[in-house]
């Protein structure tokens, strides 16, 4: 009888962890899924010799990676002869919530650069996990892809 009051008791205190534990487990696998993908997006290029295009739809809970290559050329939109690399919807649960990229539409050069139509500029695409807490993937104009956190609202990024 003992037994099961201790045991009671620690499912009791650690319950409210495990229910936090797991959409902010779901929410930084969909992020570094994100920045592994934008990683390959960027060899792609370099090694193809093209230039890829990333378009994200927070609305819709999804992204898109291609090729921009297809008759139209480099118009900034997916295609029906563009080449697409990965096409992704997030999993029940995860928030896409929003990016401060123009258009919400993000590319690299067949250099690895950020496309040079893109202003330079650092980018985040945030992931809310709870109220003011993110997870965000910084894109910065040399190319560099990193994942990062904020516990204020977005106001710093560690």
């Amino acid at each position: 009888m003992v037994v099961l009051a201790i045991i009671s008791i620690m499912v009791l205190i650690g319950a409210p962890k495990v229910i936090d534990w797991y959409p902010r487990m779901k929410t930084k696998a969909a992020v570094n899924q994100l920045a592994g993908l934008m990683q390959k997006a960027k060899i792609s290029a370099i090694k193809a010799n093209r230039t890829s295009k990333i378009i994200f739809s927070p609305a819709n809970e999804s992204y898109t990676i291609f090729f921009d290559d297809g008759a139209a050329g480099n118009n900034w939109a997916l295609d029906a002869d563009d080449t697409l690399l990965a096409s992704v919807q997030m999993a029940q649960g995860v928030d896409l919530f929003d990016t401060n990229i123009p258009f919400n539409t993000y590319g690299y050069s067949s250099r690895g650069l950020t496309d040079p139509n893109i202003p330079l500029n650092t980018y985040y695409v945030r992931f809310l996990i709870h109220t003011n807490n993110y997870y965000a993937v910084r894109l910065i104009h040399t190319g560099n892809v990193a994942v990062v956190t904020s516990t204020d609202g977005g106001v710093t990024w560690f």
